[in-house]
């Protein structure tokens, strides 16, 4: 789901012409493209039944007038010309550390990558080209915050309190305006979870969270246009360019990355267990919140360092835990709509909105606390796959470290 958005504009001319034989019968099309920034170009669209015709022709040009022939498509040389290439845009994390690196080092290495991401998802967030920006800027933000939370005593503990801080502010001024988004991406799967004679009468919640991701949308953009933003983001791009120190003082920055990630992901994955085993079914919602948050610190630092460990071996882990994490974020999330909604619904009601509309509401509203349940349901089973023996003597051997 992207918005279809042009990459570059060429200004060229362009000469059609129709070569003929001796019958005025059209043999070949001929096309010249005469470009300012690049090379001409001349492509050939053989006639049927005149092959013979496009190659003699195709010999004239390469032997007789030095053309070369190509089969790149224009668009990867007009690509060429900004720097980019097809598909070097990804959200998923691709980072290459060697396992010798001094820690320091390699996690200012991890974070120019995630500034990278927000910085590529910045202007389309501002202009909410699509709900994938905002996404993509958000996810960037959150693994951010989540290594200055869990990689300490690696940067000097003033920078990752102060830049802590920023990016929980800005974590915080982008989530209502992704939360609208998310409501309106699952607004066709909430209008056909309602029997179909009352389908049409939740229209006018669309209209109401359209008006609502609108407004928010537009203090987004102020915010990422504010100068507290556009400063503190280059300080940290700065920060991040900085030669390290020849000997840290940080104790962490001292090791190599590799001893660092041992011990981060074995005693995140304790965590992960101890809050897994402590919930029964008696436990409030809150406590699947606080398990849910802590296997993303998990899954972001598992992708952090991923290169450091077999691929198949830590690939598999990450497998295992978004297996996890997906019953998990299902129960969050529908608990948060389905408590959302009921704001909305009280806001819709003193704004006099129909009778039928706030029925229909009501009717969505139970189906989400029946989807609840179920989620709810599926964490003992999931959970139970997740600290299986099997994997857990798995985990513990991929780590280099006595436990």
């Amino acid at each position: 789901m992207r918005a279809l958005l042009p990459v570059c504009t060429l200004d060229y001319e362009i000469y059609f012409l129709n070569i003929i034989n001796n019958d005025k019968k059209n043999v070949l099309h001929l096309i010249i493209e005469e470009h300012n920034l690049l090379n001409n170009r001349v492509t050939l669209q053989a006639i049927k039944g005149y092959d013979k015709a496009a190659e003699h022709l195709i010999e004239i040009l390469t032997t007789k007038l030095g053309l070369t022939p190509t089969h790149k498509p224009l668009l990867l040389t007009a690509l060429k010309l900004q720097g980019r290439k097809p598909n070097d845009y990804s959200s998923k994390l691709n980072i290459n550390l060697y396992p010798d690196m001094r820690a320091d080092i390699a996690v200012k290495y991890i974070y120019s990558h995630l500034l990278k991401a927000i910085k590529d998802n910045e202007q389309g967030t501002i202009a909410d080209s699509d709900s994938e920006f905002l996404h993509d800027f958000r996810v960037a933000v959150r693994r951010t915050r989540a290594g200055l939370s869990q990689l300490k005593s690696v940067l000097p503990d003033k920078i990752n309190a102060y830049y802590a801080e920023f990016f929980s502010w800005l974590g915080q001024n982008t989530s209502s305006t992704r939360d609208l988004d998310v409501y309106l991406l699952n607004f066709d799967h909430y209008k056909n979870s309602l029997p179909a004679s009352i389908r049409d009468d939740l229209n006018p919640l669309h209209e109401f969270l359209l008006a609502k991701q609108q407004l928010a949308q537009k203090e987004l953009a102020n915010r990422l246009h504010s100068t507290k933003y556009l400063a503190t983001i280059s300080q940290w791009k700065h920060y991040l360019k900085e030669q390290a120190p020849i000997k840290p003082v940080e104790h962490n920055a001292k090791l190599t990355i590799k001893q660092l990630a041992d011990r981060r992901l074995w005693k995140n994955y304790k965590r992960v267990l101890q809050k897994g085993d402590a919930i029964t079914e008696q436990s409030p919602a809150e406590a699947l919140h606080e398990l849910r948050k802590s296997c993303k610190k998990l899954r972001y630092l598992m992708e952090f360092f991923q290169s450091l460990y077999h691929e198949h071996q830590i690939n598999h882990f990450i497998k295992n835990l978004k297996g996890l994490q997906e019953v998990l974020g299902n129960f969050q999330d529908l608990s948060v709509q389905e408590s959302t909604l009921k704001l909305f619904r009280e806001e819709m009601l003193n704004n006099n909105s129909h009778a039928n509309t706030l029925l229909a509401m009501d009717v969505l509203i139970q189906n989400l606390d029946i989807f609840r349940c179920n989620a709810r349901q599926d964490f003992s089973s999931t959970f139970a796959t997740f600290k299986h023996e099997e994997n857990h003597s798995a985990f513990k051997s991929l780590l280099a470290i006595k436990i």
